[in-house]
């Protein structure tokens, strides 16, 4: 253990560094003017529309996408929407766009890696044969334009910002430390559970603190500065930080803090949804969600579904603040069982 915890300071010093480093040489290149609400207003409105009406979700994501700097999965969607309506041509223009702007199909190679770097990507274009029409979509690209994709995601890697990148990097290096010591060390080590309990915070909270300033001095950063700054890597980051400060009061400023980051366009309102009901969890009500994201496993029916919601007479009034479509259309979609005390206010 006491080697596992010189590790821990080792970590936490060569992150700081990082920190300080890139608060002193920051520069405000990813500053944005862009309206994202009317952009994900109007992505809202494709994923509202069934898939027999192709046509009217693509014309939805054209015009989102009068946005200069669109997320790169909404652009692989697109991608997907093209390629379901026999438009391959355009379909191929979406997919190399979406790899250029910063969609990871496979793990970079190693020339990329500093010596402390880790294998912690997610999301890869699925290799084996699967009946997901999403994942034989994309493997058609993959295998057939393979090379022409490795030259679009080496564009992204060129446009990057060294210091946003390597900051990001050690916090992810961060992430992955945390995550293995509790859950493969903490378990082995004869700790009550209050210990364990506290000690779990205490290895997520660095980050907490450090992503905390950043925020403060608006100085997060940005997805398209970062190689794996994704919707996987950044959300599995943001809801252990929440986790891991020592009161409400800090927590409710990051929460608070971050909801500039969906504003400028940095991460998605469904990634903000998700880490708004963690901080309810933690903070608020273990056992309730304020915006429907936070899902148990019933076993009496054997399906996912919501835990139930903290204030059901308005939770689409309050998704609709947060950017988000209805909690109905929203659980259609993915096939999920509504909460037992959902009232629909529309």
């Amino acid at each position: 253990m006491n080697s596992h915890f010189w590790l821990f300071s080792f970590f936490m010093k060569k992150i700081l560094f990082s920190y300080l480093f890139y608060l002193i040489c920051y520069c405000s290149c990813s500053a944005q003017d862009i309206n994202f609400e009317k952009y994900h207003e109007q992505i809202n409105k494709s994923k509202s529309i069934e898939y027999a009406d192709l046509e009217s979700k693509i014309q939805y994501y054209r015009q989102a996408f009068e946005n200069k700097n669109p997320f790169p999965k909404d652009l692989m969607s697109l991608s997907f929407y093209y390629f379901l309506d026999n438009d391959k041509k355009s379909s191929l223009e979406y997919f190399r766009k979406a790899i250029r702007s910063g969609y990871q199909f496979e793990e970079d190679s190693i020339e990329l890696k500093d010596m402390l770097s880790i294998s912690y990507d997610f999301d890869f274009i699925d290799s084996n044969d699967s009946l997901n029409d999403f994942n034989k979509f994309q493997k058609y690209f993959y295998e057939k334009y393979i090379n022409i994709l490795r030259e679009e995601r080496n564009y992204f890697i060129s446009q990057i910002d060294e210091i946003q990148n390597q900051l990001f990097e050690d916090i992810l290096q961060h992430e992955y430390y945390s995550q293995t010591s509790r859950l493969k060390l903490l378990p082995k080590a004869e700790l009550s559970d209050t210990v364990r309990s506290a000690m779990s915070k205490y290895l997520y909270s660095g980050n907490s603190y450090i992503l905390l300033d950043l925020l403060r001095d608006e100085k997060f950063p940005y997805r398209t500065k970062c190689r794996r700054f994704n919707p996987q890597t950044i959300g599995l980051i943001l809801n252990h930080a929440v986790a891991g400060f020592f009161n409400k009061a800090d927590a409710k400023e990051f929460i608070d803090l971050l909801w500039k980051e969906v504003e400028r366009g940095n991460i998605s309102p469904r990634t903000y949804g998700s880490i708004y009901d963690h901080y309810i969890s933690w903070y608020v009500s273990k056992d309730k969600s304020v915006l429907g994201t936070k899902t148990i496993y019933d076993i009496e029916t054997k399906k996912i579904k919501s835990m139930d919601l903290l204030y059901p007479q308005k939770v689409d009034s309050l998704r609709n603040r947060y950017w988000l479509i209805d909690l109905k259309t929203f659980y259609k979609q993915v096939g999920w069982d509504l909460p037992s005390n959902y009232i629909n206010d529309n």
